[in-house]
């Protein structure tokens, strides 16, 4: 049986005692096994209306007294007849209502199944397909609203928009291809031209969202470094308003990486605060050392902490070294200012040109609120308002950009008035990616890694 026919079914709240917990099931046998199983008072299921009743075993036991929805082809989540199941909201009752579904002809879904299932059946394309995993991992309000955005489908009309410009910029090629002896001056080059710069336009814009709008959705992962004993952990409780880091006069307190979450004007932030960087002999620290080395490599963004009440050391100059050669963001929170300076920011300019640095005391949170500032304005490039349109994840921001790379090519050979089938080959090319984006184009591996990061059920 393929997997466009077969009836699946999964259990599509958490797992967890709650009120209400629900079972859904898709597909061509979903009516007739609500039939088997449940126990209505009312013998004929119509769509889009509710059935209280009871789901029974093949002993006609009563497993929990249910409210069932029936939605029947086209007008379902996947188009296809589906069948929720609202139970009380045990482990095991769920279990069990799953296992009686199974036993009668459903199989189990895969992660992000139903929603495979809207997309392959037409009802949705590839970004409102992501767009609902992104809704539902949402950390944020802000992030929320984006990807309602694109849920309701307005990126995709975007691109379609640009899709359907290529297309007629294609068809004035065709032309010029089949009948070259024709005359067809009345378009004209610039014409041509005004269509690509249009679309180019559009794509900048988008791809200008792009880091803004994934940082937004998905989250930035942000790492305090610093040689021990400089306001690492102080300046992590500043952050959260809250004592999570114990913080002592004693240097290597911290002998791990801490992790907690903020938000700074609706962007999730993940800050590590690591161990402090050292020469070490004890094993336990070191172990912390390396992974606060580690952190460095996969943070978005570090805030390299420093004590200016003492002279650069050996150890600061070896998280210099390392922040160098970090491909991430930085910011330079020269912690201490109301003691004695012995660095200035012109010495820390030096090592870092372009790097922001904030000068401020943690004892009285002096430069915290300009740090918090420097920090979103190092992963916020372009402002995306809740009502824009935004691109959220890698896949969209690379496929944009192969079609982004084509234009300057494609405007260049239309300038030049070149062979009009070379022109075409790139129009090609160039919509081939926008149907890539949208998912008129996909390949079953990607599908599969795609959804295989949604929820069962979902």
């Amino acid at each position: 049986m393929s997997l466009e026919q077969d009836t699946i079914a999964a259990i599509a709240t958490p797992l967890g005692n709650g009120a209400i917990g629900i079972v859904r099931m898709s597909g061509s046998q979903s009516l007739s096994i609500a039939q088997r199983i449940f126990r209505p008072h009312k013998k004929h299921f119509l769509s889009h209306h509710i059935y209280y009743g009871h789901i029974v075993d093949k002993r006609e036991e009563i497993i929990d007294e249910v409210l069932l929805s029936i939605m029947k082809a086209p007008h379902s989540y996947t188009t296809e007849d589906m069948v929720e199941i609202n139970c009380h909201g045990g482990i095991i009752v769920l279990k069990k209502v799953l296992s009686i579904l199974l036993e009668n002809g459903a199989r189990m879904a895969q992660p992000g199944e139903f929603t495979k299932m809207a997309f392959l059946n037409g009802r949705i394309d590839l970004l409102q397909a992501e767009a609902v995993a992104e809704v539902i991992s949402a950390k944020t309000e802000r992030a929320l609203m984006i990807c309602q955005n694109q849920l309701s489908g307005k990126l995709s009309q975007i691109v379609r928009g640009l899709r359907e410009k290529l297309l007629l910029l294609l068809s004035y090629n065709e032309v010029m291809i089949d009948y070259p002896e024709e005359d067809y001056s009345n378009i004209s080059i610039e014409s041509k031209l005004k269509i690509v710069d249009d679309i180019y336009g559009v794509l900048d814009k988008l791809l200008q969202s792009a880091s803004s709008g994934i940082n937004i959705v998905s989250g930035v992962t942000l790492s305090i470094v610093g040689k021990p004993n400089v306001g690492k952990s102080s300046l992590l409780n500043a952050l959260l308003n809250d004592e999570r880091a114990i913080v002592t006069d004693i240097p290597g307190t911290t002998r791990d990486v801490i992790s907690e979450y903020i938000t700074l004007n609706g962007v999730p932030f993940r800050i590590l605060d690591t161990a402090g960087i050292r020469k070490t002999e004890g094993l336990i620290e070191s172990l912390g050392v390396e992974r606060s080395k580690d952190s460095i490599e996969k943070a978005d963004i570090v805030v390299f902490v420093l004590d200016v009440s003492r002279e650069l050391d050996e150890e600061d100059k070896v998280i210099i070294d390392l922040l160098k050669n970090a491909s991430c963001r930085k910011v330079i929170f020269a912690n201490k200012v109301d003691l004695d300076k012995k660095i200035n920011k012109e010495k820390l300019a030096d090592f870092f040109p372009q790097c922001p640095i904030v000068e401020g005391c943690l004892l009285d949170n002096r430069g915290l609120d300009k740090l918090k500032k420097e920090i979103y304005g190092q992963i916020i490039y372009y402002n995306v308002n809740d009502s824009e349109i935004a691109v959220t994840n890698e896949r969209q921001k690379k496929t944009l950009e192969k079609a982004m790379w084509e234009i300057p090519i494609l405007r260049q050979h239309i300038e030049d008035n070149i062979d009009p089938a070379l022109i075409s080959i790139e129009i090609q090319f160039i919509v081939s990616a926008l149907d890539e984006l949208i998912g008129n184009v996909t390949t079953e591996d990607m599908l599969d890694k795609m959804f295989s990061i949604f929820c069962l059920g979902k």
